[in-house]
């Protein structure tokens, strides 16, 4: 079970972050107050279960002995988001629910992973065999050359963004009744650069 944390100061949203827009807030933990990194999915995203894809998949890898940044659930109360001056956050507060959103810790000094990294360099800052596993059991085709979603620092990978995992549909129900797979969802996994 992911530990729940009152969110309470907005800090700003980070413009890296995709189209999920997260924002840096600070939470307050048991070991005081922290920044995190938090989620804004749209109340429309919610039927493919962001939220849940993304705590699957920080537990699943930390079962595989993969680096991930320490979750939690992040309550945003109503003092919180009337604390909230900043009109853009503001504006997506207007598209997502009240329910608690997915966060992680904020990982200083990163940097996002360069996929002209050779193997070998991406191999000593990360078990390879054990990432492509992961993704490919978890269906994550969202860790790729254009968007490799590991963070860098020091001399070691970190995964982020497991949302778009756990894609289980018909069509992947129908693929594995005929024992068909398709590898073309990893063809760009970086695990596979050379």
């Amino acid at each position: 079970m992911l530990p729940i944390y009152p969110a309470v100061s907005y800090i700003r949203i980070i413009s890296q972050g995709g189209r999920t827009k997260p924002w840096l807030v600070l939470v307050n933990t048991p070991n005081g107050i922290k920044p995190y990194v938090v989620k804004m999915f749209r109340s429309d995203e919610l039927e493919r279960e962001p939220v849940l894809n993304e705590i699957l998949g920080n537990v699943l890898a930390k079962e595989f002995d993969l680096p991930v940044p320490e979750a939690a659930l992040i309550e945003m109360d109503e003092n919180f988001r009337m604390s909230i001056k900043d009109p853009t956050a503001l504006e997506i507060l207007d598209l997502v629910d009240e329910r608690p959103k997915f966060g992680s810790s904020l990982i200083e000094g990163n940097y996002l992973f360069n996929t002209s990294f050779k193997k070998n360099q991406t191999s000593r800052m990360i078990e390879i065999d054990t990432l492509f596993a992961f993704d490919v059991l978890i269906r994550n085709k969202d860790r790729n050359s254009f968007k490799p979603n590991l963070l860098v620092t020091g001399n070691s990978a970190i995964l982020i963004d497991h949302e778009l995992g756990f894609e289980i549909n018909e069509n992947t129900i129908n693929q594995l009744d005929a024992l068909h797979i398709n590898n073309q969802a990893f063809k760009y996994h970086i695990c596979l650069l050379r």
